[in-house]
């Protein structure tokens, strides 16, 4: 049974992080950390008392006599526990608490995330500012990139000071997400590695969260002991999982300030490394080391990877660490001996949206000789601006070494290193001052000249449908040459969710169908779109680029913009069945914000799919007052590390459970779930599921596990993924991974057409076999402005009783999802009717008999007069379809028979009029399939245009899931590839050069291992 202790203790020093010389001498500096208070002089009231298997640590010479009291206390109410989109607290974990911030550590629940056990910080909240809703997502040990604290024991530590303590103890355990082995071994096969990542560590860990009063920081100390009979090395690193509606900040990283910098192969020196949003900080700050400390107080490095960064203590560099085959020697890598411990110390500060609230406390305590900039911000009338975001960037090379907010008299102070900097200003929309150029010395206060705004225009859209009702949209404000007066990543996350090159917003409108767009003087051009199904304001955006308009400072321009809906739909439902936002750690978009953008793109259908997360997107939508325009499906994501990612949808949200009720698929602390147990899982869940394979290349379930699709064989190894071990089928080689229980498969996911074309083989490869998982388009968003045009899309026939949002049937969309009754779309839409001789009709996913005759297909084209189709193929019973185990072929299949499409002014109709004459295309594509023997036919609508500014980039074009001909009477069950798929799978030979292990072939299996989403 865990336990929880209350006990008052006396604890002992131990060892520091072991040493060596891997890395050249640096210039010395004194890392001292100062400002810390007085040195006690007198006992501050901690007694002798039991440890219960704890690591001793000197805890007396980390406390300091200071005024005022923090508490550490354990929740008992829901009123305890910290708000905001991000909090995943629940009654009974554990809160420190001082008159600044709160902290919230998880007690010791299991719940599947990459930091899947308790102990760690898990909410955080800044008293003082506008916001007290937490902005984390998790921070948790990460030992050797694959091992963490599994805690045991909580023990409220008391003191007379007013610390609060708490010691979290427990045993090293396996993390689910990250398998290094695994993810190397598939990506290279043969690959050795340095040292057995899987290995258990035989230790003990005590994670002390220290909170004095008065301070905007948790002091944490990791202290391991090697309880094992042998020796033992360990890197201690951090995940730092996000949490907000924000972005990532370090200076010394790739862009020198705000964002993440690029992917694994851009590590970034850390001193400090933050995440801030609009109102809500934090930052993790490692001790610093002096072998890493040349020119500034160094604590360690990072990397950054799918919403998580990974900070690692004591170390110059991660992936040159664990690619080291003299691991152990490398200088900051702990080395224990039986019975020898260490300490590794870090700070978790908190604070508001502003970086330099917490940097004010930051560069004291590491020991930054510091000045004080202060200065006073001015509207273009000379009035004080409040809220202007003030950076200082530091001259050779630019970095941002402090950012503050003005307050409501345009003041503002921060505190910043020694050096020369430049002031700048910046307030959305307005034109940003000249910078000021300062010198700061140490301890000098420095007061800055004046910085005066220019003034914004004021651009004003009002969205309406012909009839002049309010209508949601997308405005879209496009530069005319070079944008004026673009933030940089010194004073802004400009990188981790831009917008393709010139273009200046994109607004997202509500049902109210109003916009106010505050943008700097100069030309624009302006388009409002609502996604596919409309027409574009003003009409001829597509050639034309948009409206354009050329703005003074101070000017305000209403734009009054008409939009209709064109595409005829009837019977169909558009959905994106694979949707992340905030509850996912690599999504930075709130729940109201995502149903926004759908709402805005003219999407009918939204699924949860958050990422180990069950999580309801209803309330953001009834908040939007949207629910007759768009509805959601509660769904999960389940990313397992071993075999791949799948949506299970519908499933129950429960809102007492943490993450909703999300499956474990690490089955606690066993060996990963096998694919027939998930899927398993999900179908057991009440209703009719859709159980879906996502993104099956690359890492994902095909590629993975190295199926043979053909035949339902796998040939990954599976000790190597961590599932149970099994023996290989001898005449096969199968290794029993492949399960065909899944009921839809992603064959586009984004919207590349190549990489559609690699999963396209795969899937027709199942189909020609005689299994017909539905094949559907998802846009797999995680940013606000990843999926422009809710691109790309799947449209469900439904019957027409229940094709409106108001109407939606849940359980009858499952079914017809799972029918295969269901095109994938990024532009055209398609309805498509197979007739025999006898008149007899048939739909998507259905089987109609030909009797021996031939079987006309009728293709219906809808589209918006802005969007062009110029050629409808069939793909039917290919044969140069199959692939070797695993591997994608991206080049585009040949059709076996194509028709030509030119729309004509007779196909045009008026389907609305108003201030434009709102039109749409209406063709039908009529041709003949004289099948010899059973067969699918798959259809394809491709067009030429670029679909910009609605979808820049994108070409149309649109895939059908087949319909089946019964050529013998028997149904569709002698289907082509049958015959191919019962021979034993050829000999496989795997002769390929393996390389030498290198940190850039680390860094390419773990991204191939993780970088599918």
């Amino acid at each position: 049974m865990k336990r929880i202790l209350f006990i008052a203790v006396l604890l002992a020093a131990c060892s520091g992080d072991e040493t060596s010389e891997n890395f050249p001498p640096i210039e010395e500096l004194d890392i001292s950390i100062p400002d810390l208070g007085p040195e006690p002089e007198d006992d501050l009231g901690v007694d002798l008392g039991p440890s219960e298997g704890r690591v001793l640590i000197d805890l007396e010479s980390r406390l300091r006599p200071v005024e005022g009291e923090a508490s550490v206390y354990q929740v008992d109410n829901e009123d305890q526990l910290i708000g905001g989109g991000a909090a995943h607290g629940r009654v009974g974990d554990w809160v420190l608490e001082n008159e600044h911030i709160r902290v919230l550590i998880e007690a010791d629940d299991r719940v599947m995330n990459p930091c899947p056990y308790g102990g760690n910080i898990l909410d955080v909240s800044y008293k003082d500012g506008p916001s007290q809703d937490d902005i984390l997502g998790e921070v948790c040990l990460f030992i050797n990139a694959t091992q963490t604290l599994d805690p045991d024991t909580y023990e409220v530590i008391e003191t007379e000071n007013g610390a609060a303590v708490l010691a979290v103890t427990g045993t090293i355990q396996l993390g689910d997400y990250l398998n290094i082995p695994g993810m190397v071994g598939g990506f290279i096969p043969g690959l050795s590695l340095p040292f057995d990542f899987n290995k258990l560590l035989g230790g003990t860990l005590t994670i002390y969260y220290i909170l004095h009063p008065g301070e905007l920081r948790v002091e944490v100390v990791t202290a391991m002991r090697n309880d094992s009979d042998e020796e033992f090395s360990a890197v201690i690193a951090h995940l730092l999982m996000a949490g907000g509606n924000g972005g990532f900040f370090n200076p010394y990283g790739a862009n020198r300030g705000f964002g993440n910098g690029g992917g694994l192969t851009n590590e970034a020196a850390v001193s400090f490394s933050g995440f801030l949003s609009e109102n809500e900080g934090t930052m993790f700050v490692p001790e610093p080391r002096e072998h890493l400390s040349a020119s500034v107080p160094r604590g360690g490095t990072s990397i950054y990877v799918s919403g998580v960064t990974a900070i690692a203590s004591g170390i110059q560099t991660i992936l040159g660490t664990l690619a080291n085959r003299n691991f152990k020697d490398v200088e900051g890598v702990i080395t224990l001996q039986p019975g020898e411990q260490s300490e590794t110390t870090h700070w978790q500060f908190v604070g508001d949206g502003n970086v330099s609230t917490m940097l004010d406390e930051v560069y004291p305590l590491l020991g930054f000789e510091t000045g004080v900039v202060s200065g006073k911000v001015l509207d273009s009338d000379g009035m004080p601006r409040a809220g202007a975001r003030v950076s200082a960037v530091s001259e050779t090379p630019e970095r941002t070494m402090g950012q503050t907010r003005t307050d409501s008299e345009g003041n503002y102070s921060m505190r910043v290193p020694v050096g020369n900097y430049t002031i700048r200003a910046r307030i959305p929309g307005a034109s940003a001052p000249a910078p000021q150029f300062v010198a700061v010395d140490a301890d000098e206060e420095l007061t800055v000249p004046d910085l005066e705004l220019g003034a914004p225009a004021l651009l004003k859209v009002a969205i309406t449908t012909p009839d002049g009702t309010p209508t949601p949209g997308r405005v879209t404000v496009i530069c005319q040459g070079e944008c004026p007066d673009q933030a940089s990543s010194q004073e802004a996350d400009v990188t981790s969710d831009s917008l393709p090159a010139n273009w200046y917003r994109v607004v997202y409108v509500g049902m109210d169908g109003l916009a106010e767009i505050p943008i700097p003087a100069g030309a624009y051009t302006v388009a409002v779109t609502r996604g596919f199904e409309w027409t574009m304001w003003p009409y001829d955006a597509r050639t034309n680029g948009g409206f354009p308009v050329n703005l003074a400072a101070g000017d305000e321009l209403v734009l009054e913009a008409e939009i209709a809906h064109v595409m005829d739909t009837s019977g169909a439902l558009s959905v994106d069945f694979h949707v992340h936002a905030l509850p996912s750690p690599d999504s930075p978009v709130p729940i109201d914000h995502r149903a926004l953008n759908f709402l805005a793109e003219g999407v009918d259908v939204i699924v949860s799919t958050d990422h180990d997360i069950i999580a309801d997107y209803a309330p953001s939508i009834a908040a939007l007052g949207a629910e007759s325009d768009l509805v959601s499906i509660v769904g999960v994501e389940i990313t397992t590390g071993s075999t791949g990612h799948y949506n299970a949808f519908p499933v129950p949200y429960d809102a007492e459970a943490r993450r909703g009720g999300a499956l474990d698929w690490g089955r606690d602390r066993g060996n990963d779930m096998d694919p027939a147990d998930i899927i398993a899982w999900a179908r057991a869940q009440s209703g009719e599921q859709v159980v879906q394979v996502n993104h099956p290349d690359g890492s994902g379930y095909i590629g993975g596990m190295k199926a043979d699709v053909l035949r339902g064989l796998s040939f990954t190894d599976r000790e190597m993924i961590r599932l149970d071990p099994m023996d290989v089928d001898p005449e096969t080689g199968d290794t029993g991974i492949w399960s065909e229980d899944f009921t839809a498969i992603e064959v586009m996911n984004g919207t590349s057409i190549n990489r559609f074309w690699g999963v396209a083989r795969w899937w027709l490869t199942m189909v020609g076999r005689g299994f017909t998982p539905t094949a559907t388009a998802v846009t797999d968003t995680h940013r606000l402005y990843g999926d422009l045009g809710g691109s790309p899309r799947t449209w469900v026939f439904v019957p027409e009783a229940n094709d409106e949002p108001l109407s939606f049937d849940e359980e009858g969309f499952a079914r017809a999802t799972n029918a295969g009754a269901a095109i994938g779309s990024r532009g055209p839409f398609m309805r498509i009717t197979a007739r025999n001789g006898a008149e007899e009709e048939i739909g998507l996913g259905q089987t109609i008999a030909s009797g021996g005759e031939p079987v006309e297909v009728e293709v219906e084209l809808s589209l918006p007069e802005w969007m062009d189709v110029t050629e409808i193929e069939a793909y039917i019973n290919l044969e140069d379809v199959v692939t070797p185990p695993g591997e994608t072929e991206e080049a585009p299949l040949t059709p076996t028979l194509s028709v030509p499409v030119v729309l004509e002014e007779t196909d045009l109709e008026v389907v609305a009029t108003g201030s434009s004459v709102h039109r749409r295309y209406t063709k039908t594509v009529t041709f003949s399939v004289d099948a010899d023997a059973d067969s699918y036919v798959m259809i394809v609508a491709k067009g030429n245009g670029n679909m910009a500014p609605l979808a820049p980039g994108q070409t149309p074009f649109a895939f059908a899931n087949p319909f089946y001909i019964d050529h013998d009477g028997g149904g569709y069950d002698n289907p082509p590839l049958a015959e191919l798929a019962s021979t034993p799978p050829p000999a496989r030979f795997e002769q390929r050069s393996v390389p030498e292990l290198t940190p850039e072939v680390l860094a390419d299996a773990i991204h191939h291992g993780m970088c599918t989403h």
